[in-house]
């Protein structure tokens, strides 16, 4: 199969440089460049040769690689325990111990399992465990939860039938799948790091790449005045790294997982162009792009050409290109004669969203979900799960105010989960949608998501099925207090917070496998009946 030059494949040998060696080697100085952080991406690997590190205490049980299969190999109800290291320090590695609570587990009767099943350790109140050295160590622990509601680590199995070639079936679920990630650059990192921590090969989807979708109609050549800002002809920027696709190849799955860059709501602009390859909007993209590219990959590599999760997000890019026209405006307020400080708290960035724009994101939002939805609508069989990524909170800084990501976060739950009531009382039945309609409507102090004038029906509702399918990533939430430990004011660090996503997002793909299946059970029954 083809693989353009820009293919990287990510190997045992050499070390996995911890957060505290990045940093004395100046860490990133400046934002999206070729800088000490490439190096660092670059050199991801994990610590020792056989794939993981130990705690530095004294009685602390050195865990090897093939220990690590074996545990992972036991996680036959799809469970894991955190439990006390028995025998060794608090420094000591927990693993061991979670491997003979799972042995015991296999015990239980059938009752206990399925309860087991149903458990959703990532949905319940927990804290993050950190080690900026060892990225397996970096999980979630739920508080007060059952001993066997705890996260299962699939990013260290996978990791072990990638690089060793040893096939487990406990992750049956992920082979011959398709993950699909529409974002910013946040989710850029999160397919790289990813595929880095899996041992996976990334794979840029340049211009010439026979996946590559073509141009649009029309935007194939830039306007006559344009002239790209590296090559100064006239020209898109056809192999930019930070916004061309990306795919990781995890060969021994035959799992993809793919990543498409867009600029969130906003049109083309001046300060966008040097970014840039057409088209330009969410959706736009998300036609020309997305879509387009995961067909010719489900064709090539006799997948599925509808992927099996799409994870979506957007936010940083538009709030960026709000600061920006507020800063425009302010410059133009003082040039006006209007004093500095006034201007300055008349356009602050850090005021609250003015009405005119939470109205403006509500809409795009919206209109976003319901597109995404439409694309691979329910009742065709083999439909995605759909995820937004809620927003995670920066660093402080003036482009991407924290008030405006707290504001935007709101707006987008909000609207999540009325088109998740919507979805749920459409699958009661058209009357039942009626009602709900109707009772929304009148109880809204602003203007309705859903809004039977515009031509939305029941049958729409019913099809885009987003009661069952559409869900929120809580990522953001989970990895709140680690602002210091990012790459930059925005970018989350590897560790902790992408081996997290790592692992939620492997997840949500076995959560979308099991309701496919449930789906295709309950289509059998009434096909027969």
């Amino acid at each position: 199969m083809h693989r353009s030059s820009d293919s990287r494949r990510y190997r045992e040998g050499d070390t996995f440089e911890s957060v505290g060696e990045f940093e004395a080697r100046g860490g990133l100085q400046q934002h999206h460049s070729s800088s000490a952080y490439d190096e660092f991406e670059h050199r991801l690997r994990w610590k020792d040769g056989n794939g993981f590190g130990t705690r530095g205490s004294s009685g602390g049980r050195r865990l090897t690689f093939k220990r690590a299969v074996l545990i992972a190999v036991t996680i036959c109800v799809g469970v894991a325990v955190v439990s006390k290291a028995r025998g060794g320090s608090r420094g000591a590695s927990l693993l061991p111990s979670r491997a003979q609570h799972l042995l015991e587990m296999l015990e239980t009767d059938i009752e206990e399992e399925d309860e087991l099943i149903a458990c959703d350790p990532y949905s319940l109140h927990g804290i993050l465990i950190t080690n900026w050295t060892e990225p397996s160590e970096n999980r979630w622990a739920p508080i007060a939860a059952p001993a066997a509601c705890q996260p299962v680590d699939w990013i260290s199995l996978i990791r072990s039938a990638q690089l060793e070639g040893t096939w487990y079936p406990q992750l049956d679920w992920a082979k011959n799948r398709t993950i699909a990630i529409f974002g910013d650059s946040i989710d850029r990192d999160h397919n790289e790091h990813t595929c880095q921590f899996v041992g996976g090969e990334l794979e840029r989807i340049n211009e010439g790449s026979p996946f590559s979708p073509d141009y649009p109609p029309g935007q194939e050549v830039p306007p006559a005045t344009y002239r790209n800002a590296f090559s100064g002809k006239r020209e898109w920027t056809p192999d930019y790294d930070q916004s061309r696709p990306y795919v990781c190849h995890i060969q021994a799955l035959n799992l993809r997982i793919v990543s498409v860059f867009h600029f969130g709501f906003q049109s083309i602009s001046d300060w966008l162009l040097n970014y840039y390859h057409p088209p330009t909007t969410a959706i736009e993209r998300f036609d020309s792009i997305f879509v387009p590219l995961l067909e010719n990959l489900g064709d090539a590599y006799d997948t599925s050409r509808i992927p099996d999760v799409v994870t979506f997000s957007t936010g940083f890019w538009d709030l960026l290109h709000h600061s920006i026209i507020d800063d425009v405006e302010r410059d133009e307020l003082v040039r006006q004669g209007v004093d500095g400080g006034e201007a300055n708290y008349i356009k602050d960035t850090y005021r609250v969203m003015p009405v005119e724009r939470r109205s403006w994101f509500e809409h795009q939002v919206r209109d976003l979900l319901l597109h995404v939805a439409e694309a691979w609508p329910e009742g065709k069989g083999h439909k995605p799960r759909l995820v937004l990524r809620a927003l995670h909170h920066p660093q402080a800084n003036h482009l991407v105010p924290i008030t405006s990501v707290q504001a935007l976060d709101s707006i987008t739950r909000s609207i999540v989960g009325h088109l998740q009531e919507e979805g749920r009382a459409a699958q009661k039945g058209e009357k039942a949608w009626k009602r709900w309609v109707h009772k929304s409507q009148t109880l809204m102090s602003q203007e309705p998501v859903v809004n039977e004038d515009e031509g939305r029906t029941w049958h729409d509702a019913l099809k885009q099925g987003l009661g069952s399918r559409l869900v929120v990533d809580e990522w953001g939430t989970m990895i709140l207090g680690q602002e210091l430990r990012q790459r930059d004011h925005l970018h989350p660090h590897p560790l902790p917070s992408n081996y997290l996503y790592a692992n939620m997002l492997m997840e949500q793909l076995k959560k979308a496998v099991e309701a496919e299946a449930v789906w295709k059970e309950a289509q059998g029954v009434r096909g027969k009946s």
